[in-house]
């Protein structure tokens, strides 16, 4: 198998590891693995990995109004937010 930057071979345990990492390796992707032996016969398999990546959200109940009157000052304190793949988030 011809691998990709995220795509590592361990032939000892027969294994692909796959880590992607950044943003450009969201998609799907065609993937082939051609097995070959001593008598250079071999056979080529071909299949479709999709990268995902899912948004950050609240693990309670988000914000869903406000009502507020003219120069009060209201705090609020925001519910617990986690992101499925452990990137950093920011509130914007």
């Amino acid at each position: 198998m011809k691998a990709n930057n995220f795509i590592t071979i361990d032939q000892e345990n027969d294994m692909l590891i796959y880590y992607p990492d950044k943003w450009k390796y969201l998609g799907t992707w065609d993937l082939s693995i051609i097995l070959t032996d001593t008598n250079m016969d071999s056979i080529e398999y071909k299949y479709k990995l999709v990268i995902t990546n899912s948004a950050p959200y609240f693990t309670k109940d988000r914000p869903k109004g406000v009502i507020m009157r003219l120069n009060e000052e209201l705090k609020y304190s925001m519910p617990t937010f986690i992101d499925d793949e452990n990137n950093p988030i920011y509130v914007v």
